[in-house]
């Protein structure tokens, strides 16, 4: 694999977790593997007129769009692997596996694994959607309709072997209830790449040094969102009796062992995975919304304890908005980034 960022030999593209090819004559994404692995032979969307390819450098994010603008892949090089498939109409677009993968499904959430390997891809898609799958090694078609996303996203690789197959499996199931607002990586040297799954969601990053990282988030929707934040190999440099800590608007918060609880939780709750010095994941639920600040600090391990209860927090209503409201992961697409075209 490349370093960080992507890097064009004709049309095959090389990120730090993600490698596949662009097919500049339908627009599809052809082998595409993720840290080696190869999950797809191809992604394509029927009757896509291919327009161009954009990537971003800076928060390592492609968009092959069609031809008038209103459809487009979106493909994240972060640990999570996201991919996101938009249009402005209705549409369908086609999952064809690679050989040694398995597809099962439920409640609209496709979940595939990799036979010899740890990986694990879910394909997330709205309530209204016609999902049609050709056996189990065979093509994924999903009819979606018009202003609706259809998302992909593995457990982040980075965090494979730690037991938290189940937390990310929590966290689809978050996203596929209108539950989640934004995903947050952050590596060495500053680098973000950040997935919006709420159109009014914005995370900004302020600062980054050895002791903190400190970002801004801001919702024009008050409803309460779980973010997630995906620490690898960031600048935060942690001593052996160190770990890392979550300030909320200044504030510093006990996180809880049970990951669950934040999924659950209708207060501001936190969870911080089992950390090493390098990769940490963190799950947060925040109630409400104008904007906040969040600081991951790493702070001294003499720091109050974490508590223990599993008690269970109130539960929210379930009577939750359907994942049409996923339609606004195109917000980060096509505005904000620096982008250089790529020859068609």
């Amino acid at each position: 694999m490349q370093g960080m960022g992507f890097m064009h030999s004709g049309a095959c593209l090389y990120g730090q977790y993600i490698t596949f090819d662009v097919d500049n004559q339908l627009g599809a994404i052809i082998n595409y593997g993720i840290a080696g692995v190869d999950i797809f032979d191809s992604i394509a969307v029927n009757g896509f007129e291919y327009g161009s390819t954009q990537v971003s450098e800076a928060i390592t994010l492609t968009t092959i769009a069609d031809a008038d603008g209103t459809t487009f892949i979106q493909v994240h090089d972060n640990p999570a692997a996201v991919i996101n498939v938009f249009s402005s109409e209705d549409y369908t677009v086609n999952f064809d596996l690679a050989d040694g993968t398995t597809v099962s499904e439920e409640e609209n959430i496709v979940k595939i694994e990799v036979e010899g390997s740890d990986i694990v891809v879910y394909i997330i898609s709205a309530s209204v959607d016609t999902i049609d799958i050709s056996g189990d090694n065979g093509l994924i078609s999903i009819t979606s309709p018009a202003d609706s996303s259809v998302v992909v996203r593995a457990v982040p690789v980075n965090m494979q072997g730690q037991g938290l197959d189940n937390v990310h499996g929590m966290f689809v199931r978050g996203m596929a209830g209108n539950r989640v607002g934004a995903e947050v990586s952050l590596g060495k040297g500053g680098s973000m790449s950040v997935v919006n799954y709420a159109e009014e969601m914005h995370v900004e990053l302020q600062s980054m040094t050895q002791d903190m990282i400190q970002l801004r988030v801001n919702c024009t929707d008050p409803a309460g969102r779980i973010m997630a934040f995906n620490l690898d190999n960031t600048s935060l440099m942690l001593q052996e009796m160190d770990r890392i800590g979550i300030h909320y608007d200044g504030t510093p918060m006990a996180c809880v062992n049970d990951p669950g609880l934040v999924f659950n939780a209708t207060t501001a709750t936190c969870w911080i995975s089992q950390q090493t010095r390098e990769q940490a994941q963190i799950m947060m639920y925040i109630p409400e919304f104008s904007e906040h600040t969040i600081d991951i600090v790493v702070e001294s391990d003499e720091a109050a304890e974490v508590p223990t209860t599993t008690e269970t927090p109130e539960t929210p209503d379930t009577k939750v908005p359907g994942f049409e409201a996923l339609i606004a992961v195109h917000g980060l697409v096509l505005s904000g980034y620096v982008s250089k075209k790529l020859k068609k």
